[in-house]
């Protein structure tokens, strides 16, 4: 059985001057090899909590930060890297969800908004309100630099929600943890899709692909288990990341550069 825990924060940015981020300038992105949808990857199975079920054996649906969570995450619950990062990369996740549900769109490098439907995951619409609430536009980078504190704990509190995690609690020198047991379904579902892509074995879907490229910037690969050198599956990732869509692209590099400013802002 899988446990996680909580934890940390990154120091939200100064707010550069942009263009208005609610009005949708016309621009033509070819999406034709995308199938747009607002999630992906169903999950079926149940989490024993005490010998009841939590979810049953309905179907759970993960999106793209749900799945980068699961990533993110090692056999015992323990985080593969920094929770500034994670937190990064969840906030850039959100906004490729967006980009590939067709609700955001990227227009001279900066996120504009095409369609403001709620996409119905918390991190998402969370991004969604904040980006309208400005007259302003600004760029990946900025949106992944404000909003990502907290981003851990809503897609956890969704991740119970619909049942891939339970809360539990453990005790030590007396005093109460907080502990969260995971679907080991969803583990196995989610990661063997990654590892198909990275073995070459099926290709990727959209998310998919644009998990891999999360992946790789975020030094996340070890959490893979495949039978390959660190080395092979990072380049193969990489691989994977560099043959989405631009705009794909450009949110991957937002990432991973406020995760390479934030890990340095960590050892000063």
């Amino acid at each position: 059985m899988m446990f996680f825990r909580g934890g940390g924060s990154v120091k939200p940015e100064r707010k550069p001057g942009g263009r208005s981020a609610g009005a949708y300038k016309e621009h033509k992105c070819d999406r034709s090899s995308l199938e747009c949808s607002a999630t992906h990857g169903s999950v079926r199975g149940y989490i024993r909590t005490g010998g009841g079920s939590a979810q049953g054996d309905g179907m759970v649906t993960l999106a793209l930060p749900d799945e980068l969570f699961l990533h993110a995450h090692d056999e015992s619950g323990k985080m593969l890297t920094h929770r500034s990062s994670i937190e990064i990369g969840l906030l850039g996740a959100a906004l490729i969800q967006m980009w590939i549900a067709e609700r955001v769109d990227l227009v001279d490098g900066l996120v504009v908004v095409r369609d403001p439907r709620p996409v119905g995951h918390p991190l998402c619409d969370r991004t969604m309100e904040a980006i309208l609430s400005l007259s302003n536009a600004h760029a990946p980078r900025t949106w992944v630099g404000w909003l990502n504190e907290g981003a851990l704990d809503r897609v956890r509190d969704r991740l119970i929600d619909v049942g891939v995690l339970a809360r539990g609690t453990s005790r030590r020198l007396g005093l109460g943890k907080a502990r969260y047991r995971i679907d080991e379904n969803a583990v196995v579902t989610s990661h063997a899709r990654t590892r198909y892509a990275v073995l070459g074995l099926e290709r990727p879907a959209p998310e998919t692909a644009a998990l891999c490229g999360l992946i790789a910037v975020l030094r996340l690969e070890g959490g893979l288990y495949v039978n390959l050198s660190a080395a092979d599956v990072l380049n193969r990732l990489e691989m994977i990341g560099r043959n989405t869509p631009r705009e794909v692209r450009e949110m991957i590099a937002a990432v991973d550069a406020a995760s390479a400013s934030a890990s340095v802002s960590m050892y000063r």
